[in-house]
């Protein structure tokens, strides 16, 4: 009476007992396995895996969280010790690749943008054309690169080139 089949697998079933999928009537087990092909997880799934999970845990474990929830810290143990550190995976060396040198950002030797843009608002409100200007500040960036060049030369320190080199950038906008 209140009988029909089920679109998949064809037997019968009460009406109560079917889903409506994709038009179709299909019965519990048809439907289930349609969603585990497709990837759904159903609360059944989760729980499943949950008591897989206690089954793995020690019971020492779930004494110290039985403890740990109620309060008492005597009775409570490290979790810390229970659960095995996982090692980091090293990547493999891709061959040819080259390892890249530490760059010290603190120790620049040359003017940025801005630098040089100051230099020639600076030789601009001096009175010079913007080409006269242009030229002082590559004489100045010469003049800078020679100077690092002299103290590369002295083979002297990095912080020792930088404070040098900030010093006689400052002699330049002083000029």
């Amino acid at each position: 009476m209140n009988k029909k089949t089920c679109g998949d697998c064809g037997i019968l079933y009460r009406i109560r007992g079917l889903h409506k999928h994709q038009g179709k009537l299909i019965c519990k087990g048809c439907k289930k396995k349609k969603e585990k092909k497709k990837g759904f997880v159903t609360p059944s799934d989760i729980r499943k895996e949950e008591i897989e999970l206690e089954k793995k845990v020690p019971k020492l474990i779930k004494v110290a969280i039985k403890g740990k929830r109620k309060g008492m810290s005597s009775g409570a143990m490290d979790l810390k010790n229970y659960f095995p550190k996982e090692e980091e995976t090293k990547l493999p060396k891709i061959p040819g690749s080259k390892v890249r040198k530490k760059f010290n950002k603190n120790l620049r030797f040359g003017l940025s943008f801005n630098e040089k843009k100051f230099l020639l608002s600076k030789h601009m409100n001096h009175g010079l054309d913007f080409e006269n200007a242009k030229e002082l500040v590559n004489r100045d960036k010469e003049y800078l690169k020679e100077f690092v060049k002299k103290m590369k030369e002295e083979k002297k320190s990095g912080e020792e080139m930088s404070r040098k080199f900030k010093e006689e950038f400052a002699k330049l906008l002083e000029k």
